[in-house]
């Protein structure tokens, strides 16, 4: 019985602290896709700019020169944000991403899927995070290769700033 107590009072303490974000705030973000970028002998390396509330809203670029035929894109990204605890130091997202890629000196093919992510604000601004894709690759059929789908992780090092204070 003991044990039924506790694991209630956790449930509500991790529901209570669980919700959509309510701070708004600006981020700029660096990214690096690790296993692409030591699978290739090169940089997978992309920056974003963000808004966080209860929703992120994001526009970055990507360049990964040591693909075949080189690799660069314009993306953005749009999904809710959910945070845990007071400060809203955890954050978790997940949305939709779409963009357009160049590759082989052609453009305008066009990429879309899905991410998600985690990260954590430290009290400074500065924050470390985890992202993942799913994404439809257009930019395949500039290499004369079928289009396909195809993940991604990245490690994310940003700085958060609240606009409002």
């Amino acid at each position: 019985m003991a044990i039924a107590i506790v694991l209630l009072m956790n449930a509500t303490f991790v529901t209570a602290q669980f919700r959509l974000g309510k701070t708004e705030s600006f981020a700029a973000s660096l990214y690096v896709d690790p296993g692409a970028s030591i699978k290739e002998s090169g940089l997978d390396i992309g920056i974003d700019i963000e808004y966080n509330g209860p929703v992120y809203v994001r526009a970055g670029f990507e360049s990964f020169a040591e693909l075949p035929g080189g690799y660069f894109d314009v993306h953005g990204s749009l999904g809710p944000r959910f945070t845990i605890g007071e400060k809203e130091r955890i954050a978790m997202y997940l949305g939709g991403r779409v963009g357009v890629a160049w590759r082989n000196g052609a453009g305008g093919n066009a990429i879309g899927g899905f991410e998600g992510g985690a990260e954590y604000t430290f009290p400074s601004g500065i924050f470390l995070g985890v992202n993942g894709s799913y994404m439809y690759r257009g930019d395949m059929k500039a290499m004369q290769w079928p289009e396909i789908w195809r993940e991604n992780f990245y490690l994310k090092f940003g700085y958060r700033w609240n606009w409002r204070k």
